[in-house]
């Protein structure tokens, strides 16, 4: 108990004592019921729920219960009031961290407890046990509990019973638990005197023993244990009168190294922390009169006037202009252009040569089919000639829709199977080479 003897004074004296020390027994079932049966009424500003209870005859009952934020101040006996604050600035609570000794970083997302020396991690203890509204994390300091503490030590109002409230309208909306079970069966024991308790219904809790202290009294993945810092503020002095401006000090107290490491922060966004605006106001300037001045007559500026643009013909996105043409100085034979045309001659002619084998092997094939020196109408082919542009229909070579030769599946297949290139496709596309080449070659 050693460590921790001078913090417990300070437990003993602070507003938050019964919540914090009350042993007060659960039942299981009476919890249970309640979070089950529990709902809010907006224009009540209330808890409504249930409590099974038996009647003269021995019969199963439902007792109503309504909790309001003054239930659970008187309960508790927390005394604080409607019109104090829930909120507080963050950099007041990390400042007062810092002034505890903690050995983390000002803009760590978490605070833990065990970053603190063994009096102000017992504390911290106490409070995120008695008074936090999850199911695990208790090593971490979330807002909440870091207003809490803050308020405590500095001995600013805090409104406790109503931050409580919000918890218990948060597990109502959410996914429910057996939240605050102690301060659930204080409410309803202090509205229904009678109420039936069972032994073998017992809630067990685990309240704070020497096994507790052992395991606060060790720091683990820790080289050392964080320095223990000197009492001070209501920890000190019960009359302690809170400083002003939001800060963590008076400008005589003896001040550590906390001003240094908040050099470094940053606000975040947080629930429970007063909301800063960074963004700063503009100052709206009151309208002055003002006597005007005479202007003096400028000298027209002279117009320059604009180069006539040279009308170009459409060209394809790939073909350069013709002004990019006659300035860039790159004729349109030679260099890699030259090895371009031939690539796609060569093309032309391997595609023409396979066309004129393939219907060869067709014509000699058929029998009766075709008159001696004749042409088989289904495979006649027009005979592209290279540099002459030709189109089997009405369209213009700027309205090609590019999309007829795009699609090699066909959507109409169950299998999906992939159909092969039409007759009528290879033509246009043979076409559109033809095309491609002869615009080149302009």
């Amino acid at each position: 108990m050693g460590p921790f003897v001078d913090i417990l004074k300070f437990i003993e004296d602070i507003r938050i004592r019964k919540a914090l020390t009350d042993m007060h027994k659960c039942y299981k079932s009476h919890v249970t019921v309640f979070w089950n049966a529990a709902h809010y009424v907006e224009e009540d500003k209330a808890i409504y729920s249930t409590v099974k209870m038996k009647d003269e005859n021995h019969k199963d009952i439902d007792v109503a219960v309504k909790i309001i934020v003054g239930d659970i101040r008187s309960v508790l006996e927390l005394n604080d009031k409607d019109e104090d604050p829930i909120h507080v600035p963050e950099r007041l609570c990390k400042g007062l961290w810092f002034r505890m000794g903690y050995t983390g970083f000002v803009n760590d997302p978490t605070y833990h407890k065990s970053k603190l020396s063994k009096p102000y991690k017992f504390l911290i203890h106490s409070v995120v046990h008695a008074l936090g509204h999850r199911k695990g994390g208790y090593d971490e300091s979330v807002d909440y509990v870091m207003n809490i503490i803050t308020c405590l030590i500095l001995n600013r109002p805090y409104n406790i019973s109503q931050m409580i409230f919000i918890h218990m309208l948060d597990n109502i909306k959410g996914e429910k638990f057996l939240q605050y079970p102690r301060f659930v069966q204080m409410l309803q024991d202090d509205q229904i005197a009678n109420l039936p308790k069972e032994e073998d219904d017992e809630l067990v809790l685990h309240h704070m023993d020497n096994e507790t202290l052992r395991r606060l009294n060790v720091y683990r993945g820790q080289p050392t244990e964080p320095p223990s810092r000197k009492k001070f503020a209501a920890i000190a002095k019960s009359d302690y009168e809170a400083p002003a401006d939001d800060k963590w000090g008076h400008d005589n107290s003896d001040s550590g190294t906390e001003t240094e490491k908040m050099s470094l922060f940053e606000p975040k966004r947080s629930r429970w922390w007063v909301k800063v605006d960074d963004k700063k106001k503009k100052k709206r300037r009151t309208p002055t009169q003002t006597t005007p001045k005479a202007s003096t007559p400028k000298a027209a500026a002279k117009r320059i006037p604009k180069k006539k643009k040279t009308p170009t013909t459409p060209h394809l996105v790939d073909e350069p202009s013709r002004d990019e043409a006659q300035h860039g100085g790159d004729n349109v034979v030679g260099g890699d252009n030259e090895i371009f045309y031939k690539e796609i001659e060569q093309i032309i002619a391997d595609t023409d040569a396979a066309e004129k084998a393939q219907n060869a092997e067709k014509a000699s094939g058929e029998a009766g089919g075709e008159k001696a020196g004749g042409e088989n109408v289904e495979t006649v082919d027009e005979t592209l000639v290279e540099g002459v542009v030709r189109t089997d229909s009405s369209e213009t070579e700027s309205n090609i829709d590019l999309t007829q030769i795009a699609p090699t599946t066909s959507h109409n297949e169950k299998r999906g199977r992939k159909a092969g290139p039409s007759r009528k496709r290879k033509k246009v596309t043979m076409k559109m080479l033809h095309m491609f080449l002869h615009l080149l070659k302009r």
